[in-house]
């Protein structure tokens, strides 16, 4: 009786100490530690030194950050995709730019060749084809270390209002796009056994867990997540890595509710859409931060799944994984008001929403 009474207190104690450390986090604990204890500039010059990479949806957000950083490692070849070669030069022209910058770090910038490849995401399996002819011709003689399949678009607006075709061109762009971009390469011998054979993903959360307001974007992430651990299976020697953030503080998401004259502009917001940002940013990441911890999860090597988000959202996933039902009645309180509060034109990501929404619920 007095063993049972000591183990439940032990187990309890533990679980209360796992529950403390996860809600100090802002990834899942591998990636956390590992990004807090062992990388630093000098590992990620080691890890980037000399490759190739290819970025697409390169133009904004997660990905101008992501080629804004790597080229500070002494990668050899960058070359960066998204629909407006304007802004591609834009976040191309960042990189090379050395304000601040000198010594060593100033020579491994210049090292670097950046080369642009626009690239419509919703566009037609030829011009896919076509892109990666053109990717070939940039390649040369080298091969394609790495390619971050960081292009995306979703929605912000209630299931049942969302258009067919919307809910279309999101899977077009979040899964169809991806895959077919995989299989070209692969087809092509672009990424094999003896070459670069490393994929990279930018999911979200919203693989893991539903969201509501954007059914259809969490939708096509389930769906990706699907093929590429079923591809991952078939082909044990690709890596495939599967970067799943939370809100982040980029122009992805508008927060107001839609009326007939902004409805085509703001029903589907993608990486090259440019939104106005919440007026506060509490719940959300900032880039910068969340592209270290991106950078970090390519060092570990060790594939598979990288969580990254502030709390509670963290949690939140942790909770679901271990007890979904659990998990589904929150959601089904939260889904509601959050539903509300997109209806009422308040910041969905402002503390003070929830906080206000819950004593008016009172």
């Amino acid at each position: 009786m007095m063993m049972n009474i000591v183990r439940n207190a032990v187990a309890a104690a533990g679980a209360a100490c796992a529950l403390a450390l996860v809600s100090t986090m802002d990834a899942n604990p591998s990636l956390y530690l590992f990004d807090m204890l062992v990388v630093n500039d000098h590992r990620l010059k080691q890890y980037f030194h000399g490759k190739t990479i290819w970025i697409t949806g390169a133009s904004s957000g997660i990905g101008a950050e992501l080629a804004r950083q790597i080229s500070r490692y002494g990668v050899r070849n960058l070359i960066l995709t998204g629909r407006s070669e304007e802004r591609l030069q834009a976040v191309a022209d960042g990189c090379f730019a050395t304000d601040g910058i000198g010594g060593d770090d100033a020579k491994t910038r210049d090292m670097t060749t950046i080369s642009i490849l626009p690239l419509d995401m919703s566009a037609s399996a030829p011009e896919f084809q076509k892109a990666v002819d053109r990717l070939q011709n940039i390649l040369g003689e080298n091969q394609l270390d790495c390619v971050i399949l960081n292009a995306g678009t979703g929605q912000l607006q209630p299931a049942f209002q969302t258009s067919s075709e919307t809910t279309e061109t999101i899977f077009q762009v979040n899964t169809f796009a991806p895959i077919t971009i995989c299989q070209i390469l692969i087809e092509r011998g672009i990424l094999r056994q003896d070459k670069g054979r490393h994929v990279v993903v930018t999911s979200s959360v919203g693989a893991k867990i539903g969201v509501p307001l954007s059914a259809s974007y969490a939708g096509s992430k389930w769906a990706l997540h699907g093929y590429l651990h079923s591809l991952q299976a078939e082909m044990p020697w690709l890596r495939i890595d599967l970067v799943c953030p939370g809100p982040v503080d980029t122009h992805f998401h508008s927060n107001r509710p839609m009326d007939n004259s902004t409805k085509e502009k703001r029903e589907v917001s993608g990486t090259d859409d440019v939104i106005t940002k919440s007026s506060k940013k509490q719940l959300k990441m900032s880039v910068e931060r969340c592209t270290r911890l991106y950078l970090s999860s390519l060092i570990l090597q060790s594939g598979g799944e990288h969580w990254i988000a502030e709390q509670p959202t963290l949690l939140g996933l942790y909770i679901n994984q271990y007890f979904p039902s659990a998990f589904q009645k929150v959601l089904n309180k939260i889904g509601p008001l959050r539903v509300q509060a997109w209806q009422d034109g308040k910041d969905l990501y402002d503390p003070d929403t929830w906080k206000n929404m819950g004593q008016e619920k009172k």
